[in-house]
């Protein structure tokens, strides 16, 4: 006949265990939902040849080498690295870092930033800008800065300084001596010097829309729209007038629209003493979408 104290301690000790064993298995390990996985950083930026000096001027500075899992920050002991292309570079608040690339174009960061340098031998751009509280970009030979959202940034001069103002607004200004243009969905923005454009930017994103051979194209205000299917034209001082007959689509000042059978849409400038009269309008029936 057992003891009871023998009864106790061995639950005790049976219960301990069951406790331990159970411990190591919740919460269950995750299942894979997705197959195959999305393509991730390394896959969308490779390894490419050209290479770009990191300048760390103000901590924090991270930079990550292409193919590899983590970061490792530049030092005051260490505040230079040569990175290739498809390398990210990661600015945090109060930081500052510089890109120097052959030719002397340069890429600064200022404050919360980061970007992917670019390999123009395979047609891309010199740097992708992905997160940016203030930069500024120094080009040569009509080199390319994709900004935030998408948009492209051409030049041959600088600087030309990018500010994020706001969540849905990111201001570019040219303070250099010549001309630069920014591609913008289906518009090519022209920046003189001393001026500067806000750029919307939109939950479908701010990349230049490539033409669609299939769309005819019309010009209203200077800007380009894109039209395809049974769509007749109404003549209109104000602008270009267009009226849905049929099947279609619509592509212009950054919008696309499909108009029931009907309806119509006027492109043209906002009324002369607008607060910006510089923005373009556009004007639909109740039932566009």
């Amino acid at each position: 006949m057992s003891r009871p104290g023998s009864i106790s301690a061995l639950a005790l000790a049976a219960l301990a265990a069951g406790c331990y064993a159970n411990s190591q298995r919740y919460p269950g390990p995750m299942e894979q939902v997705v197959t195959p996985l999305p393509p991730g950083a390394t896959d969308a930026y490779p390894a490419g040849p050209e290479e770009v000096l990191v300048v760390r001027v103000a901590d924090p500075v991270h930079v990550q080498r292409p193919g590899e899992a983590s970061s490792f920050p530049l030092h005051h002991f260490r505040k230079q690295a040569r990175m290739n292309s498809g390398s990210w570079v990661f600015c945090g608040a109060g930081g500052r870092v510089g890109m120097l690339f052959p030719g002397n174009s340069q890429v600064k960061l200022y404050g919360h930033g980061s970007g992917v340098v670019g390999s123009q031998s395979r047609g891309e751009p010199l740097f992708f800008i992905k997160a940016v509280d203030r930069a500024q970009v120094t080009l040569t030979g009509e080199e390319q800065v994709q900004l935030l959202g998408g948009a492209v940034l051409a030049g041959d001069g600088g600087p030309y300084v990018i500010e994020h103002v706001r969540q849905e607004i990111l201001r570019v200004r040219n303070r250099s001596q010549g001309m630069a243009r920014i591609a913008y969905r289906d518009s090519v923005f022209q920046l003189a010097p001393g001026a500067l454009v806000d750029l919307p930017l939109l939950e479908a994103g701010i990349a230049p829309i490539e033409v669609d051979p299939g769309f005819q194209t019309l010009v209203s205000a200077g800007v380009p729209i894109q039209v395809q299917g049974d769509v007749s034209v109404v003549a209109d001082p104000r602008g270009t007038r267009l009226r849905a007959t049929g099947v279609h689509e619509l592509r212009g000042f950054g919008l696309v629209l499909r108009l029931d059978a009907g309806d119509e849409v006027l492109f043209g400038e906002l009324a002369p003493g607008s607060e910006r009269p510089s923005t373009r309008a556009l004007e639909a029936g109740p039932e566009s979408r």
